[in-house]
C-alpha cells in the first residue's frame, strides 16, 4: 500500500473516533458546569457562572459544600478556599511542566541538529538532562498536590450529593470514584433537587418574634447561607 493511501485510510479510521471522544469530553464538561451552576444559582450562591471556568468550578464545589455544612450541621468549613488555593497551585505547576517539556524538547532537537563542539560528556549530560530533571521535580510536586486536592474534591462532591439526594449519596460517590465518567451525568440528574437541604425562608410563614442578627464581621467569615433556614 502506498504511503498516501495508507495515510488516507488511517485518517478515515481514526478521525471519527477522535471527533467522538472530543465531542464526549465537551458534553461532559457542559453537563457538569450547567449542573453546578444551576445548583449554586438556586441556592443563592454568588457568581454561579464561575462553574464554567477551569478553576472557578472548584470554588463553586467548595461553596456548595460549605453552605451545606453550615445550614444543615451548623459547622463552618473552608473547603472552597482550600480548593481554590490547591487548584491555582496545580495549574501553575502544570504550566511549569509544559514549559519545561518544551525546553527539554528544544534542547534535544538543538543538540541533534547542531551538536556543540569540544563538549565533555558531563557537559552534554547537563545540557540534555537538566531540563528533564527540572520537569521531573515539577511533576512530583504536581502529584503531591493532586492527592489532597482529589480528597477535598470528593468530600465536596459527597456533600453535594447529600444536599440533593441523601439516600443515594454514598452510591453516587462510589460511582463517581470508580466510574469517573458517570459524575457529570449524576450531577446533571440531581441539579433540581434539594432533598437534603432545610426549608427555604420563602416556604416558612413569618415569625412574630425578632431574631437577633449576628455582627457584620461574622457575616464575612461564614460560608454563603443563601435562602435557607438553619
Amino acid at each position: 500500500m502506498e504511503p498516501a493511501v495508507a495515510y488516507n485510510v488511517a485518517t478515515f479510521l481514526y478521525l471519527p473516533s477522535i471527533l467522538l471522544a472530543l465531542g464526549f469530553l465537551i458534553l461532559t464538561y457542559v453537563l457538569e458546569a450547567l449542573a453546578v451552576q444551576t445548583i449554586a444559582r438556586r441556592r443563592g450562591i454568588n457568581h454561579p457562572w464561575l462553574a464554567w471556568l477551569p478553576i472557578g468550578w472548584a470554588w463553586m464545589w467548595g461553596c456548595i459544600s460549605d453552605q451545606y455544612q453550615y445550614v444543615v450541621r451548623g459547622q463552618i468549613r473552608n473547603k472552597r478556599k482550600a480548593l481554590l488555593v490547591l487548584s491555582i497551585l496545580q495549574l501553575a505547576l502544570e504550566l511549569a511542566v509544559s514549559f519545561q517539556a518544551m525546553r527539554a524538547m528544544g534542547a534535544v532537537i538543538g543538540f541533534t541538529l547542531n551538536p556543540p563542539m569540544n563538549m565533555t560528556e558531563e557537559m552534554t549530560l547537563n545540557l540534555l538532562l537538566g531540563p528533564v530533571l527540572s520537569m521531573s521535580g515539577s511533576i512530583l510536586l504536581d502529584l503531591c498536590l493532586t492527592i489532597p486536592l482529589t480528597i477535598i474534591q470528593y468530600f465536596c462532591l459527597y456533600d453535594i450529593y447529600r444536599s440533593c439526594d441523601p439516600g443515594s449519596a454514598v452510591v453516587f460517590l462510589l460511582l463517581s470514584i470508580f466510574l469517573r465518567v458517570t459524575e457529570p451525568f449524576l450531577l446533571f440528574a440531581l441539579r433540581n433537587k434539594d432533598l437534603g437541604m432545610p426549608p427555604r425562608r420563602d416556604q416558612i410563614p413569618p415569625q412574630p418574634t425578632w431574631t437577633p442578627q449576628p455582627p457584620t464581621w461574622w457575616e464575612s467569615t461564614r460560608p454563603p447561607q443563601g435562602p435557607w433556614e438553619q
